[in-house]
């Protein structure tokens, strides 16, 4: 039933504009997207692009013409090689998920109010934009495995952020320190960026759940925790260069995995975290 309903939507949106497919509001096969990105003409009615191919392909656009598409409020491009991004997308975007984005950042005049999921692995990106941007509605970044990113953005304009992926991005250097007393983010994943040496120096994070920095072997110190991050369950620091913990750990009161496993450079940590009952039975360490 639900490919069959499936197959019924494509057709009424195919009826929307049979021979002008500008004029669509949703466009899914590759054959269509290349046609409708010929030109420059016909574009303001398209509403959505959901292009997931099975296998990569290579790809010659015309990314002028997504300055024409003002009501494209969801893209997603996978397993499409381009030689450059568009120079202008819509600001009426609320998901954007586009694998191997070719581009050092998101176009700069790009407007990100209405944006509520950022999908962008595999990309070129160094950073995700330059200077503040207000982002009020985003509640998910992921850029993992974006190879060449080098820093995060200001946070403080993402105010609702849930989740921020940065798995793998292993030019990664520099953490904004906005980071450090967000108030909403639940789920922070740094695992394998190699380059990171230095967090912000502070936690003040009261809504953090998850926070993994498994292989970022530059990092020698662990932030201070202010106050207590209740909400903190899973703490995952294995193979990284910390040396030490602070006593300030013990505000982690919510703690169940602390793992820490292959740290070489690790000395001691606080006594006072073998007395929380519930890390107790899940205290991973030199193991």
């Amino acid at each position: 039933m639900h490919n069959l309903l499936q197959i019924m939507g494509k057709e009424i949106v195919r009826c929307e504009s049979p021979e002008e497919l500008g004029r669509r509001s949703r466009l899914w096969t590759y054959e269509d997207v290349c046609l409708a990105l010929m030109d420059n003409t016909g574009k303001e009615k398209i509403e959505a692009i959901f292009l997931d191919m099975p296998g990569i392909k290579d790809a010659q656009w015309n990314m002028e013409a997504f300055s024409k598409m003002s009501k494209l409020r969801l893209l997603k491009i996978d397993n499409v090689q381009l030689s450059k991004g568009p120079e202008d997308l819509s600001n009426k975007l609320r998901f954007l998920e586009w694998h191997s984005y070719p581009s050092k950042s998101l176009p700069a005049g790009l407007q990100v109010d209405e944006l509520v999921e950022l999908h962008m692995a595999n990309s070129s990106i160094e950073q995700l934009w330059y200077g503040y941007k207000s982002a009020v509605n985003l509640k998910i970044i992921n850029l993992s495995n974006s190879l060449n990113l080098s820093r995060t953005p200001d946070l403080t304009g993402i105010p609702n952020l849930e989740s921020l992926i940065l798995e793998g991005c292993t030019s990664l250097s520099k953490v904004h320190p906005s980071l450090g007393s967000h108030k909403n983010l639940q789920y922070v994943n740094l695992v394998n960026c190699e380059s990171i040496r230095i967090l912000p120096s502070n936690l003040e994070m009261e809504s953090l759940k998850v926070f993994t920095l498994d292989g970022c072997s530059k990092l020698e110190k662990f932030p201070d925790v202010l106050g207590n991050m209740n909400c903190l369950m899973v703490l995952c620091l294995d193979e990284t260069g910390i040396t030490k913990l602070s006593s300030s750990i013990r505000h982690l009161i919510g703690l169940g995995l602390l793992s820490m496993k292959n740290c070489k450079n690790l000395e001691s940590i606080p006594s006072s975290i073998r007395c929380f009952t519930m890390l107790e039975r899940y205290l991973q360490v030199f193991s």
